[in-house]
């Protein structure tokens, strides 16, 4: 027969056990949180060791930063924040092509700024873009809401398009949208364009980074893409 103290010693271990995977998985979700906030982190995952330690960094980085850089990042962060002395061969690192402020294929279109301003109940967009040579600008104003004014941005970049085309071609924003995607969240634009074999519809996405705004840009560029290619190459 199992005896009383037997089954309260057992409880107790199994209580300490229990406390303890909470503290490290807390623990390792705060250094996660600190690994997503370095400039070029897409998502991080840390594995901890018994003693409460990182084991092992996974990370997925935009290639606009190498992989040397941002394990370098993120030793010094961890060190800094958490007074963890982390091996850089600890860290992998895999590099995700930031293509979203291009256009894929001959035709490069890359995305030079923007600009969101208010004044009252009135907001105003500005989104400048280049393409080889050229630079073209679009305006967009509209209604100062949190709901519009990332519709305002993806119209802006649009009359920018427009404005390189010197009106020949006219794009207008069928909706903007916010996914979350794990632990992401990615911009998903739905642009329409409408040239004269009638009415085309795409869709464009771009991951949620430092900059919103920036991300809708990009994500509209992202939604219109083949047909600039196709449209430049006329």
């Amino acid at each position: 027969m199992i005896s009383r103290k037997f089954l309260l010693t057992g409880r107790r271990k199994s209580r300490e056990l229990l406390q303890r995977v909470m503290v490290m998985a807390g623990t390792a979700l705060e250094y996660e949180q600190t690994i997503r906030s370095l400039p070029g982190v897409i998502s991080a995952r840390v594995i901890n060791d018994a003693d409460g330690e990182p084991s092992e960094i996974h990370v997925l980085a935009s290639d606009a930063r190498g992989a040397r850089q941002v394990v370098y990042d993120i030793v010094a962060a961890l060190s800094a924040r958490h007074g963890l002395q982390v091996q850089p061969q600890q860290v992998s690192v895999a590099l995700m092509r930031d293509d979203l402020d291009l256009i894929v294929g001959p035709a490069r279109l890359r995305l030079k700024s923007v600009s969101f301003t208010t004044e009252g109940s009135q907001a105003e967009a500005r989104v400048d873009l280049q393409y080889e040579d050229s630079y073209c600008q679009g305006v967009q104003r509209g209604v100062a809401s949190k709901a519009n004014k990332f519709r305002l941005v993806a119209e802006a970049t649009l009359r920018a398009l427009e404005d390189y085309f010197n009106g020949e071609y006219l794009f207008t924003v069928e909706d903007v949208c916010v996914l979350t995607l794990g632990k992401l969240e990615a911009v998903t634009v739905a642009v329409t364009f409408v040239g004269p074999q009638g009415e085309e519809t795409y869709i464009g996405s771009s991951f949620l980074r430092n900059d919103d705004k920036e991300a809708v840009a990009r994500a509209t560029l992202n939604a219109v893409n083949r047909r600039f290619e196709l449209l430049i190459a006329k």
